[in-house]
């Protein structure tokens, strides 16, 4: 609430958010950036923490996940972030999910709702002519199932400003510029 009133641009985290914020976020048109992965259990359950710190994320863990089905249900514009490692993205997207995002929903969220939230949109998080073109090919379909994109064994090909970074198999041979 102290955020909102203060006048930021995004708000993240909101582990323990209420529903005066999710108000707050609502009229002021702001972009919610819950970071779900870093109160999920993989993370609260490891051991890299402190114990403390650990049973904090526990505890945060159902309410985070209230105030994310709060906003969905709003309509807020939700916006991805882990505060997580290489590959804690698509664990995000898989928790937005769980939290009764449809796999689309979590994807939005994930590039043109992020994109928005950071002032890039026009130069990235959609596929449209002029814009980088950042993609990702699976193995899988993540509109019926968001989890392929969750570790590498589905990752086919990625391409990073229309450069092929990784394929597998003759993917290069393909798409090269």
């Amino acid at each position: 609430n102290h955020a909102i009133a203060a006048g930021c641009d995004l708000i993240h985290h909101g582990a323990l958010i209420d529903d005066e914020a999710l108000a707050g976020i609502k009229q002021r048109g702001l972009y919610y950036t819950p970071t779900l992965h870093i109160t999920s259990e993989p993370v609260w359950s490891g051991t890299d923490f402190p114990e403390h710190t650990r049973e904090r994320m526990k505890h945060a863990h159902p309410i985070h996940r209230e105030g994310v089905r709060k906003a969905h249900a709003m309509g807020l514009h939700i916006s991805l972030g882990t505060d997580g490692g290489p590959g804690d993205a698509a664990h995000e997207l898989m928790e937005l999910c769980a939290c009764g995002l449809s796999p689309l929903e979590a994807i939005v969220c994930g590039t043109r709702h992020s994109a928005e939230a950071l002032g890039i949109a026009d130069v990235t998080g959609t596929l449209q002519v002029g814009k980088e073109a950042d993609l990702m090919l699976v193995a899988g379909d993540p509109l019926q199932d968001v989890s392929c994109l969750y570790g590498g064994g589905s990752i086919q090909m990625v391409m990073r400003r229309g450069i092929v970074e990784y394929a597998v198999g003759d993917y290069h041979r393909y798409w090269q510029p």
